[in-house]
């Protein structure tokens, strides 16, 4: 992913030096009701075709909502 040979998710616990999908580690405060979990900017991703991304999500765009602030 990215170009990054040992890209993880913290799930999987692979140990690889670059993880680069975290759960999310706090509530998001008064949430409403019904409310998505996560509260802030929505993102858009393209997944390569052929990726594991695109092979889980089965979609070339997604648009996922975000609680970080990504660097």
């Amino acid at each position: 992913m990215l170009g990054i040979a040992d890209a993880d998710s913290a799930e999987n616990n692979s140990g690889s030096k670059s993880v680069i999908i975290y759960p999310v580690a706090c509530a998001v405060p008064d949430r409403k009701p019904n409310a998505p979990k996560l509260s802030g900017k929505f993102l858009r991703f393209v997944f390569v075709q052929g990726s594991y991304l695109h092979s889980f999500y089965k979609k070339d765009v997604v648009t996922e909502e975000s609680s970080a602030i990504l660097k």
